[in-house]
């Protein structure tokens, strides 16, 4: 709960209130102020899509197949990691 700590989507800017050096908000570090964690993955996702949340403590990419090799590749790979289509999703893993 602090101001000057924001989260966008990778590689967008932060506001003339956020903090401008590189990020380090305790297991989420980001040394280069993208908003991607080291492993790879954005802080946030913008979906327009029926998007079906893992269930309580199911990490996204164990509940969709893809989105691991979605993130890594800065989003060329898997571009509907998040669809309905088949492989994409554990079903057992989202929520209803």
């Amino acid at each position: 709960m602090v101001r000057q700590n924001e989260i966008h989507l990778p590689y967008k800017n932060s506001t003339s209130l956020g903090k401008n050096s590189s990020i380090n908000l305790g297991n989420n570090k980001d040394p280069n102020g993208n908003y991607i964690s080291s492993s790879g993955y954005p802080w946030a996702i913008s979906i327009i899509h029926d998007f079906k949340v893992p269930k309580e403590s199911v990490k996204i990419h164990n509940a969709y197949n893809y989105f691991k090799s979605w993130a890594i590749s800065g989003g060329l790979e898997f571009k509907d990691w998040y669809k309905d289509n088949p492989g994409n999703r554990n079903q057992n893993l989202l929520e209803n």
